[in-house]
């Protein structure tokens, strides 16, 4: 790909957000699990195990807690 200014800033503010969680990814993504929860009052979840984000006071390094059967069978997908 030819030197493409959107491209360029994509990787910009993508190394500035990584850089203000640390560049670790896992950070990032429990940051913006807990953010998006705290908005969504609960309503947040995440598939593949199924799960439900709780909004926290602490930040949380770690997954998201499981809730509810994380059987990954085909009829335990579509319900």
């Amino acid at each position: 790909m030819i030197d493409d200014p959107i491209v360029s800033e994509v990787r910009r503010n993508r190394a500035t957000i990584l850089d203000s969680h640390g560049r670790n990814l896992r950070r990032y993504h429990a940051a913006l699990q807990q953010t998006q929860a705290g908005r969504f009052a609960g309503q947040l979840v995440t598939m593949e195990p199924r799960t439900r984000v709780e909004p926290s006071d602490a930040p949380n390094d770690g997954p998201a807690t499981s809730v509810g059967n994380s059987d990954a069978s085909a009829e335990g997908r579509h319900r």
